[in-house]
């Protein structure tokens, strides 16, 4: 029986020529399998919402999905109309309005110009809608003037008393908000207004929102040549997503074409050989598009962390054809083409699987993970990886076979790395100790607060410039931003709703108005005066006010008479319900099984930091950590934008470290397997630490902190960068095996190496063209792994070895 070597060495004699014999049977399956493939992945959704990256079981996952299941979820466009005459702007918006109703109602659901009926309502019933705080001491002044011997030398400078004045102030400024304003949104002295549009879909289906937006511009466009000097504007959560959808598209293909380009023209530098390129770059494609062919059927999404995986694939997947395209053109010198192509192959199979196992490896130790941005990213790049090893030793050696370079002349080569000497004990153990302490440092500096508290450095950076960044500040300026967002809290008993309402309401009691994070709350008890009990005892208290004015106000002079007249009620006081609010507003509180009441929403108040990540986690610990009289008779659920993103940081405050252990005992073990548990392996491993290390120093000195997505950076660096090391010490000991020294070992391994880690940084740094903070911070700190991992193996490597193996 011929032993596991002999099998090994000729089926690698054998496939050479089985290639051959196949190499248009090979090539028609594989462009079959690509076409197919291609198709599907082109028909991959890119979905950038938070609630994508996050496990299905996320409590704030959970909440927003049973939330849905019980009122329709609805994406608010707001559109803004300017104009510096305001009666030009006014014209437009009645204008406009009545066309915004005709667009089909699988765009619009409702078009809102105006809150005048709510207004109305509240001016109706203001007597209602006073406190109970402000109605008692109206009572006692009212009673204080009866209680005058004679009323005609009451103090009309001062009104009624202080009690009845505070409350006549308090009706004023309520007609000034309700039935004296203007009609219609009203905004910068009448020169701005603002038209609400609400849809049948949420915020976060970007296609159903550039079909709504272009719908909305067509409308308001037929109309602006008949208003001249009207300008047209429009903001929302579902602008913004569909602006932030359409750059993450355009940065893909930016991407993919910078990395594509930049890749070709290294690689015609280095081979200097149009025929073996285009081999390459047909077998790269060929590995691209089954990985996400097989992205669409096993996935069938890509989302914020993975759009971007085509040049990360392509950058790291292209070492396997380097490696064996390399060989093949150095043995194409010496031996014709068969003989050079089997050479080649025999040569690379292996430590280009090794690669290969270790990349994949690296990538797959995310898929342990629950966060839905490691765990995608982690399957895609490592079946990814399979795929190009896979191509690479089946598609590209009959590519090679059928393209047939020519071969190169005995002219000059492109210089390899020289190593011209090895360093002596001294400086290989300086080299060793400066590593280690500028690892350590840097770990200590990120380590200590690894992620980023500055969303602001995570977004768009072309947002705030935009339109519809203009449009969305200068509208929020003018009307505030309770149309949208903010924290969403469904409850299932109607008696904790007034429960919640008092929590909420003792949170920030002490706190300065200006100082709280959270804000209004629209609620159906805050809709209408209070609750049944809290609205029977104030008319209780508006009936003795009515009493004691209905005998003070004869004997008033007419100015007085007819200011504190306004407190008393229009129409005879009762307890409002549901039933009497007006429809647009009765229906926001209704849900799909007709229950009402019992989903409310808190918006941000004006100390909420929306910019911070800690902010925005206190926000959401406050409402999640609201202190409740008596326990809750039912569940509260608890979601929104705000907290879906804390949930999304927890998961990968929780995931990132244990992506890294899995990762480094993965490498671990195979760098074991491959060099055995010797001194080998311990240079090894301290090279790929300091590499790791490097990254972190590196960081700290650009003061590049972790995000939801580069923190990846780090185990995907420590399974990618071991290749480097682990190919030089393999190579150092072929060589000393062989009787040959290692300088030889150095020189013939850095130029291939340094080559393969060039087109890894390549797709890598074309991130930093991407329009996403997020995306540009992975890039680079990605990209600094890999070249601290290189240096590592060229320099801290080498001088592990003088000190482990005694080189000279």
């Amino acid at each position: 029986m011929k032993k596991a070597p002999a099998i090994r060495a000729d089926f690698l004699a054998a496939y050479p020529a089985w290639i051959g014999r196949h190499r248009l049977g090979i090539l028609a399956a594989a462009a079959s399998l690509a076409l197919v493939a291609a198709g599907a992945a082109a028909t991959l959704p890119v979905r950038t919402d938070f609630s994508q990256l996050l496990p299905a079981r996320e409590p704030s996952v959970v909440s927003l999905r049973r939330l849905t299941t019980r009122k329709s979820t609805t994406a608010v466009v707001e559109i803004g109309i300017a104009a510096q005459d305001p009666e030009a702007a006014r014209g437009f918006a009645a204008a406009l309005a009545p066309e915004l109703r005709r667009v089909p109602p699988e765009l619009v659901r409702e078009v809102d110009e105006d809150d005048l009926p709510m207004r109305r309502f509240v001016w109706e019933h203001r007597a209602l809608y006073a406190s109970e705080a402000a109605l008692r001491p109206a009572i006692d002044a009212a009673k204080a003037v009866l209680a005058r011997s004679n009323p005609l030398l009451v103090d009309l400078e001062g009104g009624g008393g202080p009690g009845l004045d505070e409350l006549a102030e308090n009706v004023r400024r309520l007609r000034e908000r309700t039935i004296d304003r203007p009609p219609g949104y009203v905004g910068e002295g009448g020169r701005l207004r603002m038209i609400v549009v609400r849809a049948p879909f949420s915020d976060t289906e970007p296609a159903r929102g550039e079909a709504l937006l272009a719908a909305l511009r067509r409308t308001a466009e037929a109309l602006l040549p008949a208003h001249p000097g009207v300008e047209v504007g429009y903001a929302g959560d579902p602008v913004t997503a569909a602006l932030e959808h359409a750059l993450v598209l355009r940065d893909v293909a930016v991407s993919a074409v910078a990395c594509l380009l930049l890749v070709v023209g290294l690689l015609l530098a280095a081979f200097r050989s149009p025929r073996i390129v285009l081999a390459l770059c047909a077998n790269l494609a060929v590995a691209g598009a089954l990985t996400f062919g097989w992205t669409r059927l096993a996935i069938g999404q890509l989302n914020s962390a993975t759009a971007f995986l085509g040049s990360v694939v392509a950058g790291n997947g292209i070492n396997f054809g380097i490696i064996l395209a390399g060989r093949y053109r150095e043995e194409l010198r010496r031996r014709p083409h068969a003989q050079a192509l089997a050479e080649a192959l025999a040569r690379t199979a292996v430590p280009t699987l090794v690669a290969a196992i270790a990349a994949a490896a690296a990538y797959l130790s995310l898929v342990v993970t629950d966060f839905r941005g490691f765990s995608e990213f982690g399957a895609i790049a490592g079946v990814g990886m399979i795929f190009c090893w896979t191509t690479t030793f089946l598609v590209l050696p009959a590519l090679l076979d059928v393209l047939r370079p020519v071969e190169p002349s005995v002219g000059p080569e492109p210089r390899p790395v020289r190593v011209r000497w090895i360093p002596p004990r001294a400086v290989s153990a300086a080299v060793l100790l400066g590593a280690a302490v500028f690892a350590v440092a840097g770990a200590r500096v990120v380590l200590r607060e690894p992620f980023e508290d500055d969303l602001g450095a995570l977004r768009s950076r072309s947002l705030p410039s935009s339109e519809a960044g203009r449009w969305s500040r200068r509208l929020d300026a003018a009307f505030g931003r309770t149309r949208s967002g903010g924290f969403v809290l469904g409850l299932e008993d109607p008696g904790d709703v007034p429960v919640v309402l008092a929590a909420l309401e003792r949170a920030e009691r002490e706190v300065p108005t200006e100082a709280r994070v959270l804000g209004q709350v629209d609620a159906l008890p805050n809709v209408l005066p209070g609750g049944v009990e809290e609205q029977r005892r104030k008319l209780d208290l508006l009936c003795a006010l009515g009493a004691v004015l209905g005998r003070v106000l004869p004997h008033l002079p007419a100015e007085a008479r007819d200011r504190l007249g306004a407190l008393l009620p229009d129409v005879p006081p009762r307890v409002l319900e549901l039933a009497d609010l007006p429809a647009p507003v009765r229906d926001a509180f209704v849900e799909n099984d007709g229950r009402a009441g019992l989903l409310m929403v808190v918006h941000p108040g004006p100390a909420f930091e929306g910019w911070s990540y800690s902010g925005i986690r206190r926000a959401v610990e406050l409402v999640r950590g609201l202190g409740f009289e008596r326990p809750l008779r039912g569940p509260l659920e608890i979601s929104g934008p705000e907290v879906l993103f804390v949930d999304m940081m927890s998961a990968v405050e929780r995931d990132a470290p244990r992506a890294t252990a899995v990762s480094a005992v993965l490498v671990l073990m195979l760098l074991a397997a491959a060099l055995g548990y010797r001194r080998d392996l311990a240079a090894g491993a301290f090279a790929l630490a300091a590499g790791v290390g490097g990254m972190l120093g590196a960081m700290a000195l650009l003061h590049l902190r972790l995000n939801f997505l580069s923190a990846v950076a780090v185990p995907i660096t420590i399974g990618i960068g071991v290749d480097y090391p682990l190919n030089v010490i393999a190579r150092v000991r072929q060589e000393l095996a062989a009787g040959g020294d290692a300088r030889s070992a150095l020189r013939q391994t850095g130029g291939a190496v340094a080559l393969c880690s060039a087109t890894t940084v390549i797709g890598y740094l074309v991130l930093l063209g991407s329009d996403t903070g997020a995306i540009r911070s992975f890039g680079l700190a990605a990209a600094l792994g890999e070249v601290a991992c290189l240096l590592a193996a060229l320099v801290i490597a080498p001088a592990a070895l003088v000190l482990l193996r005694r080189l000279r």
